[in-house]
């Protein structure tokens, strides 16, 4: 996720350089400025992003919010594109381009066992409360997000089987983790069969058209 190295590169950055420059802070003044203004220019020429990128903007209490809700199985009110929610969360998933909260919604005094995902960039005024749910035991954030592929769940799995007769592509493929369930099968006519069990087939449909 392009996003989230690039965090990860400012936040090595910042450690790198905080040590650097209390190296050289002592020296003369003139000459201390243009290191440091070298160093800058030398770290920052060295990574590049390409290609269309969503920008990504939570607020980081928010979250440090859920995560502490989740543990605590405390139920969480928040505004959701301006509409009053409640839900007991589940977990957090970081999806290609978004960042989602997976929860069940608690509505009319009820607890709606279906996940559902809410953007958390979308998310404002986030209150954790002290009302305490049962989490279900048979609930897995890594096993819900392995039944899908990409981000949309419709609420179905699906054995899926791709044949792929393009040499060039059969090694490109090689190279790719497209779901934890897959597996690769060469042909006697030399293609390439990959097997997988999955939802999602809007994702795969949007996936597999960017390839031609």
């Amino acid at each position: 996720n392009n996003v989230n190295t690039r965090r990860l590169l400012e936040s090595l950055k910042s450690k790198l350089t905080s040590r650097l420059y209390r190296k050289i802070e002592n020296s003369d003044p003139k000459k201390a400025m243009r290191k440091i203004n070298d160093l800058d220019q030398r770290i920052n020429s060295n990574y590049a992003f390409i290609g269309p990128q969503l920008i990504v903007n939570f607020d980081e209490s928010i979250k440090s919010a859920l995560d502490s809700a989740i543990s605590k199985q405390h139920m969480v009110r928040f505004k959701y594109y301006q509409k009053d929610c409640v839900v007991c969360p589940l977990g957090i998933m970081y999806g290609t381009n978004n960042v989602y909260l997976i929860a069940y919604e608690y509505k009319d005094g009820q607890i709606k066992k279906l996940p559902r995902h809410y953007i958390l960039s979308n998310i404002s005024e986030l209150i954790q409360t002290h009302d305490w749910f049962a989490r279900d035991d048979n609930f897995s954030i890594e096993e819900y997000a392995d039944s899908m592929f990409g981000i949309y769940n419709d609420g179905q799995v699906y054995d899926i089987e791709w044949k792929i007769k393009s040499p060039t592509i059969i090694r490109v493929a090689r190279n790719y983790r497209f779901h934890p369930t897959q597996e690769f099968q060469d042909n006697a006519d030399g293609t390439l069969t990959i097997t997988m069990r999955t939802g999602g087939l809007r994702a795969i449909s949007i996936f597999l058209a960017q390839w031609g």
